[in-house]
């Protein structure tokens, strides 16, 4: 967090991406919970993770990590954490449609990546 205070200093920041580490919430599970507990001490917020209906970003079922059968050891790691932000920020995960490719003149399952994105839309007060 030092790189972040020496960047920012006390205004707002935004740092994302993926973080390899997460919170357990009520469809995934924890990776790594005491580093995301750290950005968490440090003042940084995930407006995704907060959002009761949340989604795994790196799931089993995606067919480029595992094509399992559920989600049930998938987890949150990529993150757009927010810090001294006052506004209101709406998130949600994105780029998570199933796609066809061909290969080999067959149609397999894919994905776009073998994670899904998360989107935060951020508006500031009116001064």
């Amino acid at each position: 967090m030092a790189y972040v205070d020496e960047k920012a200093g006390t205004t707002p920041a935004i740092i994302m991406g993926d973080m390899n580490t997460g919170p357990a919430g009520a469809s995934f599970v924890g990776e790594v919970p005491a580093n995301y507990a750290k950005f968490v001490k440090a003042g940084l917020h995930s407006p995704y993770v907060e959002r009761a209906a949340a989604q795994c970003t790196f799931c089993q079922t995606n067919p480029l990590v595992a094509g399992a059968a559920d989600d049930s050891q998938s987890v949150v790691i990529d993150h757009v954490l927010l810090r001294s932000f006052a506004g209101v920020a709406m998130a949600e995960r994105v780029l998570d449609q199933p796609i066809q490719v061909e290969t080999c003149g067959k149609p397999i399952a894919a994905a776009y990546s073998d994670h899904y994105g998360v989107m935060v839309s951020l508006s500031w007060p009116s001064e």
